[in-house]
């Protein structure tokens, strides 16, 4: 699972708590959706990873589990140099992360 501190997890957390029902203990923690993933390979595990993490379906021998929950938006951050002169290329970046946010 994602760790506690993360906003996706309080998300998570949260679908159980607004149903009276304990959240999960997760076996592990990651940052990482790609160690998640491998974990989930492996056997015997269950995550809770965005649903553009795991691929098609079936794709590196992982399904996902239809669940009927609230839509999550993600969040999206952008981290820079403070002061920083961003080139042309990275600028033109940001401007479409910015609109794909949007739209999300």
């Amino acid at each position: 699972m994602p760790p506690a501190n993360q906003r996706w997890r309080h998300e998570f957390d949260a679908l159980f708590t607004a149903q009276g029902i304990e959240p999960p203990q997760p076996v592990a923690t990651s940052n990482s959706a790609s160690y998640l993933k491998a974990l989930l390979r492996r056997g015997g595990y269950l995550s809770f990873l965005p649903r553009q993490t795991i691929g098609d379906p079936g794709e590196e021998g992982l399904v996902a589990i239809a669940v009927d929950a609230p839509a999550m938006r993600p969040e999206i951050t952008l981290t820079t140099r403070d002061r920083a002169l961003a080139s042309p290329p990275v600028a033109e970046l940001v401007q479409v992360l910015r609109r794909v946010a949007g739209e999300l």
